[in-house]
């Protein structure tokens, strides 16, 4: 990080490279000029005046455009100075707004500028000017940057993509519904980057019991087979918690259905002949784990559920 920019990482709690990645466009300016005219689409257009002034208290100008050969023509609704220098006649310029067609002719109603044509500008919310924000992004988030922090390169390449895209079907789908490979990629994102930070405030302690049950009855007697990542998962929390010398904390991430619920359980049967305690932030997320429980651990262990109300 450049020491300049320290006021700015300050104002923004930026605290690693990470944080500044996440820091995610709210929606994206698309210049890109249109190959085709549609109704009802937002295009962008080069054009050149060809007639402007006022009609009936309204500003009409009249756009020719090269590229299709033909007239397109906008009102503004409330005109001031800034449109009638913008707009005079035989200014070339690019325009951006919604096309629709009225009596047989293309219309553009109050369309606005483009400064410059063919790029996708991503648009942020931020306590600091675009301007800035945009010279911390390109100064530091770069391919090699991001694979330096951890990631892979083809991770590394998704969140600069988000930055710097060259086609926004990188980002969205056809319902401008962002991608789902983009959303688990943020998720696994948010999720690194917050346990490297805590991992620079880990302290070491001793644990009160190395926990050593056996939990392969448990697992035999399920009606169904663990997955792979389950397994593999239980394995690596089993040779956490069997250590003498150091106390282990773990975060298991998965989405809804991926079997977080069989692993909290295997680690309940590997802490016996202690006791457990699986806490759940709702009365109706504890009640569905205390009815999976009573189904799948009844053989091994008490089980009792304590709510606010009972």
């Amino acid at each position: 990080m450049i020491k300049d920019q320290k006021s700015l990482f300050s104002k923004l709690k930026i605290y690693t490279l990470l944080d500044l990645a996440l820091i995610l466009p709210t929606k994206y300016e698309d210049t890109t000029l249109s190959k085709r005219l549609n109704e009802g689409e937002i295009c962008t257009l080069e054009a050149k005046v060809t007639s402007a002034g006022y009609k009936n208290g309204r500003f009409c100008v009249t756009f020719f455009l090269p590229s299709f050969g033909l007239r397109v023509w906008s009102i503004f609704f409330r005109a001031t100075a800034y449109h009638e220098r913008v707009f005079a006649p035989d200014c070339k310029l690019y325009i951006q707004g919604k096309l629709k067609r009225h009596n047989g002719y293309w219309q553009m109603p109050q369309p606005k500028v483009v400064d410059r044509a063919n790029e996708i500008v991503p648009k942020y919310r931020t306590q600091i000017a675009q301007k800035e924000l945009k010279e911390l992004l390109i100064k530091n988030i770069t391919i090699q940057n991001l694979t330096q922090e951890g990631l892979k390169a083809t991770e590394a390449k998704g969140i600069y993509d988000l930055h710097f895209p060259k086609d926004l079907s990188q980002i969205y789908d056809q319902e401008r519904e962002m991608l789902d490979k983009n959303i688990s990629l943020l998720k696994f994102v948010e999720a690194y980057n917050h346990i490297r930070k805590l991992r620079r405030k880990k302290v070491n302690f001793l644990p009160i019991h190395a926990l050593c049950g056996d939990e392969s009855s448990f697992v035999n007697s399920l009606p169904f087979e663990l997955t792979g990542a389950q397994k593999k998962t239980i394995k690596q929390i089993k040779t956490d918690i069997s250590k003498s010398n150091k106390s282990a904390r773990r975060v298991v991430i998965g989405d809804v259905g991926s079997g977080k619920t069989m692993v909290m359980f295997a680690c309940a049967i590997m802490a016996l002949p202690h006791k457990s305690i699986i806490m759940a932030p709702t009365s109706l997320l504890a009640a569905q784990i205390y009815e999976e429980a009573q189904k799948y651990l009844d053989d091994f262990l008490d089980i009792s559920l304590l709510t606010k109300r009972k």
